[in-house]
Formats: structure tokens, sequence, C-alpha cells
């Protein structure tokens, strides 16, 4: 739904509500592109999404509803594992908001801040093995994941 206008917002004791946004450009979806596993961030005002572009990379981007900074890129350094668009699991969104948790190219997990600014490695899984599908804990205290589609760790 690249070219969706309308979002529907929070829940409220009204009975709910509908937003206007900024659609995704559809231009976004094609040539070899694809816009995976997006997510709003608690609040609902800012949604963060993967990218994979064949030949370029992946990484995430943070789009704000209000438009008052332009959309910004996350996970570039080191680069975010390429998600798979039927739901690979390459990120979380910590329980604030203010951080995720992405799997790079080399399989570790990394922590980096919604506003930019260098990664913090999380794991070491080692030689040939990946993490995926992180999920941070309500508390945000830990982080648990798989590796290799064999084990269930936590950090």
């Amino acid at each position: 739904m690249c070219s969706s206008d309308l979002f529907p917002g929070p829940a409220s004791a009204a009975g709910g509500s509908v937003r206007a946004v900024v659609p995704i450009d559809p231009v976004r979806c094609l040539g070899g592109r694809d816009v995976v596993e997006p997510r709003l961030l608690p609040g609902g005002d800012v949604i963060v999404y993967g990218v994979s572009e064949q030949g370029v990379g992946a990484w995430l981007v943070v789009h704000r509803f209000d438009g008052a900074v332009p959309d910004q890129r996350l996970a570039v350094d080191p680069p975010l594992r390429p998600a798979r668009s039927f739901g690979g699991g390459s990120w979380a969104a910590t329980p604030d908001g203010g951080q995720v948790v992405y799997v790079s190219t080399e399989g570790d997990l990394w922590l980096q801040s919604i506003d930019g600014g260098p990664a913090t490695r999380l794991t070491t899984v080692g030689d040939g093995r990946s993490a995926m599908c992180p999920v941070v804990a309500p508390d945000g205290d830990a982080v648990v994941y798989v590796v290799d589609m064999e084990e269930v760790r936590c950090v």
C-alpha cells in the first residue's frame, strides 16, 4: 500500500480517529527496491521501515509524519541485513521509541538512536552465524533474538 494517504490513528475514547499523512511515493517500491517491516513508534507520530535496494544495500528509514525533519537513514554503519519481504525480522524498536535494534550484514545486533549517531554492538554471534528477529522486552532491559533459526538467545 505504497500510495495510501490515510492512516488510522490510535483509538480514542470517542471511538477512534483517522488522520491524513504524507503518502509513501510508489517509486520507493519499484525497480529492485523492497520496502519492508513498517512499524509505528510509540505515540504514532513516527514510522520506521526497512529499505533494501538491489546492488546498493539496505537501511532503515525514519519518517516523521509532521514533516518537520526530512526522512532519515539509520542502520548504515554497519549496514542493515536486507529484510525479507515476507517478514524476515531484521529490526525492532525500544519501548520508548528512542532507539532501534537491528541485524547487520555480518549477523550481529546493533543499537542506534532514531536521531542518528553511531551504532553500538550488542552481540557477537560468530563467523557464518546470524542473529535475526530481535524483540525488545517491554521494560527495555533485554533483547531476545534467534540465531540461525536454531536457538533463542537474550542479551
